[in-house]
């Protein structure tokens, strides 16, 4: 999707004919590109192009053998509160609070542009699942506001994760919110 048919979907009437035709769809950045959380401090390099100016949403989906073992796992996380929102850390919520938000998962993300620039640089911990379906969860790991472009995302786990034995993990880049 380009611009012009970006701003087209925002459009009160053709905007909702666009919609239901599928023509508003918006196929992510990145998509679910494996990251191999298991391994010492694991990183990743991954080009890709921003069609349209916009906050992105960076998740991790972490793919679980079955759905009992999603169902069974509390390190992710089991539920989403106030807490989940911006960049709260795990240390800064009230004990009684944390119960289901899962442990933190501290990730550095580094966004380059094509000429090497760095427009984006942020060491943030994740923290919640934030949606779930089968054998999947996700956790949005942060948010990114580019332009368009051509860019290089870098990023890296901080943490050895042990709690992964049978658990694959992708990472994805999916449009969000409009950049105001």
């Amino acid at each position: 999707m380009g611009p012009i048919t970006y701003s087209l979907c925002q459009k009160p009437v053709i905007g909702l004919m666009m919609w239901a035709t599928t023509l508003c769809t918006f196929p992510p950045l990145i998509d679910d590109e494996p990251f191999f959380i298991k391994e010492k401090k694991p990183s990743i390099s991954i080009p890709f192009e921003v069609p349209v100016e916009k906050n992105y949403s960076l998740k991790m989906n972490f793919i679980f053998p079955t759905t009992e073992a999603r169902l069974q796992d509390e390190f992710v996380g089991t539920r989403y509160n106030q807490y989940c929102q911006d960049n709260i850390k795990y240390n800064g919520i009230p004990e009684l609070d944390r119960k289901g938000l899962g442990q933190p998962m501290t990730f550095k993300i580094v966004i380059q542009k094509k000429d090497g620039s760095i427009v984006f640089e942020e060491t943030v911990e994740s923290l919640c699942v934030t949606s779930h379906r089968r054998n999947i969860k996700t956790r949005t790991i942060t948010r990114i506001p580019l332009l368009e472009g051509e860019y290089l995302a870098k990023i890296t786990s901080l943490d050895n994760q042990n709690n992964f034995k049978d658990v694959n993990t992708s990472i994805r880049l999916d449009a969000g919110r409009w950049l105001k």
